[in-house]
């Protein structure tokens, strides 16, 4: 198995910006990615555009090619402080 990284795509989680105050990230392009509901059995939270916001993105198909929308998920245990706030 490869130690090598993939390819940063364009739209991981360490790309969106992460703002505590709300518990929401924004995506690149500027929109808002709240926290929708969480995975418990996987122990994440999970957020999402809205729909309105996601049809309207130029770089939908960048962003989630083959997908109707793109989730961005964060780890229970994942420090925030490693992420742009």
């Amino acid at each position: 198995m490869s130690s090598e990284r993939q390819p940063m795509r364009w739209l991981d989680r360490d790309r969106c910006a992460y703002d505590a105050e709300d518990d929401s990230y924004v995506c690149p392009n500027g929109k808002l990615r709240v926290r929708t509901h969480d995975n418990v059995p996987m122990r994440q939270h999970v957020y999402r555009a809205s729909r309105t916001a996601r049809r309207a993105c130029p770089f939908r198909a960048q962003c989630s090619p083959g997908r109707n929308s793109r989730t961005v998920t964060r780890s229970y245990d994942h420090a925030l402080g490693c992420i742009n706030s």
